[in-house]
């Protein structure tokens, strides 16, 4: 395998366009196959752990997704979808499988035919399969779920409507950074609540306004979806928002990032305007802003290594000022490769064995990652400098660096 990485990397474009949109073509496919090869050795794996641990059959064997995640440079959340895709495609829709494997069919287009024919039983999937097969190729990943979602309609309308019902109940809303100190909120809703959300908003934005409201259709949307929420208009709410920043940009105007946890870095000037209580930005959703009741939590870091030193005292609690410090430091999961929130604040040296209860002694884990280092073979070291050692099953090692708390 290293031996095929090398020969791709010694590959050059040459002058011919032709030849050069052929080597574009085949190495897009060889991407693809690589993929599939990657499901393959997954489900290998999973065969040997398995054995190894005595799972059985209907569960995934211990620390399995962590495993794999850190060898793909993927979260365990990320990496446990691949396993479940690399079973559905072995066991229920093998025409897709060889797709794949062929390199004609990437991973996402795999996955949303998976999505759209999960509510059949397995012989509607094998024949939905038979059926798309021939189709798949020249389908874009959106295509091959619309077209994937028609045939199990047609298959199981009955099927579709109880998956429909199930769905519901999984309705949920997260926000994820965006460029220019914003937040993408997304929520995932029923349709029918989801278009009158929308159809709403419309209507809100179409409506007559002064003169002197300079806002665009699309700013009078957004305002509109947030006045209800956080009940601006009419009540002040009361919100705590942690800034984390270096001193000399606190007092002396250095231009150091600071950071907002849950969000990411914003510039220093937006930093010192916000503990000013300033708001940037003009007209309605501002003035909106600063009605709202805030408290600022300020957490100081050494101006030299960006990592977090201490906590103000405002406002503070002996109980869980420590968990809550480690979770501003680490910001997410402290597994290598892994975004996802941290659940669990957990001893290094575990408190049984003498370890302290210190943020030098503790990490922040997303809930899979912390469950997965109970499983056999895994272990974890954090050095003095604050880098985190992650040991799996096979003996390799993968470390994560602390998490700068500012810039």
């Amino acid at each position: 395998m290293a031996g095929v990485l090398h020969l791709i990397r010694q590959v050059e474009s040459g002058e011919d366009p032709t030849h050069a949109v052929e080597q574009l073509a085949l190495l897009e496919r060889i991407r693809h196959a690589a993929g599939a090869a990657q499901l393959r050795i997954m489900l290998g794996l999973e065969t040997t752990r398995r054995a190894e641990q005595g799972t059985p059959a209907d569960r995934t064997p211990a620390g399995l997704a962590a495993e794999v995640g850190l060898a793909t440079r993927a979260s365990a959340g990320s990496a446990s979808r691949r396993l479940g895709l690399a079973r559905t495609l072995r066991e229920d829709l093998p025409h897709c499988d060889l797709l794949h494997a062929a390199g004609l069919m990437d991973e996402a287009t795999a996955a949303q035919v998976v999505i759209a024919l999960a509510p059949l039983g397995r012989m509607d999937r094998l024949r939905a399969d038979q059926d798309l097969a021939a189709e798949l190729p020249a389908l874009t990943w959106a295509q091959a779920g619309k077209r994937a979602r028609a045939i199990a309609y047609a298959l199981d309308p009955e099927a579709a409507v109880r998956a429909a019902a199930r769905a519901a109940a999984d309705r949920y809303v997260t926000t994820r950074p965006a460029p220019d100190c914003m937040v993408r909120l997304t929520a995932l809703l029923p349709v029918k609540e989801g278009v009158a959300v929308h159809a709403a908003l419309i209507k809100a934005a179409a409506a007559p306004r002064p003169p002197e409201d300079e806002r665009t259709r699309s700013q009078v949307m957004a305002d509109t979806l947030v006045e209800p929420v956080t009940g601006r208009s009419s009540a002040a709410i009361s919100v705590e928002v942690g800034l984390i920043m270096t001193d000399r940009a606190m007092l002396d105007g250095a231009d150091d990032p600071a950071t907002v946890p849950g969000y990411g870095p914003i510039p220093a000037p937006l930093a010192r305007a916000l503990v000013l209580g300033a708001t940037p930005g003009d007209g309605a959703a501002a003035q909106g802003c600063r009605e709202a009741s805030v408290w600022l939590r300020r957490l100081y870091t050494d101006p030299e290594t960006g990592e977090l030193a201490a906590i103000d005292a405002r406002r503070r609690s002996v109980t869980g000022i420590v968990r809550r410090l480690v979770v501003w430091r680490d910001g997410t999961c402290r597994v290598p490769y892994c975004d996802a929130p941290i659940r669990h604040v957990d001893h290094i040296d575990p408190y049984a064995q003498g370890g302290v209860t210190s943020a030098d002694n503790a990490v922040g884990m997303c809930e899979a990652h912390n469950y997965a280092m109970e499983a056999p073979g895994f272990a974890r070291h954090l050095d003095r400098d604050g880098v985190l050692t992650v040991i799996t099953p096979t003996g390799t090692r993968h470390t994560s660096p602390p998490r700068k708390a500012t810039g």
